[in-house]
């Protein structure tokens, strides 16, 4: 090792290594984030035609569930709804926040779990009783 290196021990089931990457995380609330999401895709945060390439879906990827998918963004749909966002994992933790543009309205939602399987198996019922239970006609 040369002068001003350091390294990092990191067991194949240490989490040591997530500390290396807090230069691309970004800490925020649930409500913060749907509120984020919410006015980048109602269009005041990009440029009208920044916001129409992000929207330019490709696909579908059945493979993964997907409608689609743009620059960045995931386009689903859930029980004829349509829903623009994404969805990120490190181990313990899931989120996702999904933005539809039939109601204007965006979710954020996260929950710890090291399973991609388990973690975002309740992401659906979860959406789906909150969609079902609180929405009711197109804005």
């Amino acid at each position: 090792m040369q002068a001003g290196q350091s390294t990092l021990a990191c067991e194949s089931s240490s989490r040591n290594w997530i500390n290396s990457l807090s230069g691309i995380y970004y800490f925020t609330t649930m409500e913060s984030l749907a509120r984020w999401l919410r006015g980048l895709y109602d269009g005041r945060v990009l440029s009208p035609a920044a916001l129409k390439e992000m929207l330019d879906f490709h696909g579908p990827l059945p493979e993964e569930g997907l409608a689609g998918y743009g620059l960045g963004t995931e386009h689903f749909v859930m029980g004829g709804l349509e829903m623009w966002g994404h969805k990120g994992s490190i181990p313990g933790y899931r989120a996702g926040a999904y933005y539809l543009p039939q109601y204007k309205v965006a979710i954020a939602l996260a929950i710890n779990s090291d399973s991609d399987e388990k973690g975002y198996a309740i992401f659906v019922p979860l959406l789906e009783s909150v969609l079902t239970n609180t929405v009711t006609e197109p804005k």
